[in-house]
């Protein structure tokens, strides 16, 4: 299995996601599927994804509130779920404003430790 099938799997099973972006620690994308919008707004909004996501590790090791490893972002009527992964890597889900967060997450999660055994 490899991680497109991964991500291609994510995608099938959240009902409202829109996209995901699997990005690298420079906030290039590695790849990118489902993503109906211009692919290079949603490749800009991936990077700064990992900016915030950077910017809220550093503050909370810190402050000595342990690792920051997840994030929600809401922009306009779509919801930005990123998590995590080693080495500075992360994965993004897009989700329109109808999807079931919770459920996304879940399955979020379980498709980064996947793509963690995959490529790390």
């Amino acid at each position: 299995m490899d991680f497109q099938y991964v991500l291609a799997d994510l995608l099938s099973r959240v009902a409202g996601a829109l996209g995901v972006l699997f990005l690298d620690y420079d906030g290039e994308t590695v790849e990118a599927l489902g993503c109906t919008n211009s692919i290079y707004d949603i490749k800009v909004l991936g990077a700064y994804q990992g900016i915030f996501l950077g910017q809220a590790k550093v503050f909370c090791q810190q402050q000595g509130l342990g690792t920051f490893e997840q994030m929600v972002m809401k922009i306009g009527r779509e919801k930005f779920l990123t998590i995590s992964l080693p080495d500075g890597y992360y994965v993004t889900l897009i989700l329109s404003d109808l999807a079931c967060e919770g459920q996304a997450r879940r399955e979020l999660q379980l498709a980064a430790r996947k793509i963690a055994q995959i490529l790390f």
